[in-house]
């Protein structure tokens, strides 16, 4: 697994220059204390991209990131 994270929280474009939606983001992923233990938890925030790369993106949203 290749992870790329988009720790820009305000200004994070990775998902948008990958034409990636966002169900989940990094901000979820923080607010999800188990995510940040458990590997395969983690995994699941992750949004794949067509060529294998997984991303966990940063809120399309500003506000989110406070």
């Amino acid at each position: 697994m290749l992870l790329l994270v988009d720790l820009d929280a305000r200004w994070g474009q990775v998902a948008t220059h990958l034409n990636l939606s966002t169900p989940r983001t990094i901000v979820d992923v923080v607010r999800d204390a188990g995510a940040l233990q458990d590997p395969e938890l983690l995994r699941s925030y992750a949004i794949r991209h067509e060529s294998g790369l997984d991303v966990l993106a940063s809120p399309t949203d500003a506000s989110l990131a406070d």
